[in-house]
């Protein structure tokens, strides 16, 4: 009984997480869930200008869009995706 619990509990995480990545539109909550930052992170990058925010009657509001463009802001490129990128700058000459 303990296991199906759990396992009910776990699809209903996964609905949770997908009905998420639907929403175009996600307030301060649903943008914690979303991203895996506290309350405290979103607040702070949200006052410091790093993400767009909407904030209709004190109510914070996120775009997915934004969201998912500041998690991968600053990115890192692997090893194989530089050896491609110079090896098709090369290429074209």
């Amino acid at each position: 009984m303990k296991q199906v619990l759990n396992e009910l509990l776990e699809i209903k995480a996964m609905i949770e997480q997908s009905n998420l990545a639907k929403k175009d539109i996600l307030n301060l909550k649903e943008a914690c869930k979303y991203t895996g930052l506290s309350k405290s992170k979103l607040y702070k990058i949200s006052s410091n200008q790093k993400i767009a925010v909407s904030k209709p009657e004190g109510t914070l509001y996120f775009k997915r869009q934004d969201l998912d463009a500041y998690m991968l802001s600053n990115y890192i490129p692997s090893r194989e995706d530089v050896i491609n990128r110079v090896s098709n700058y090369f290429n074209k000459k």
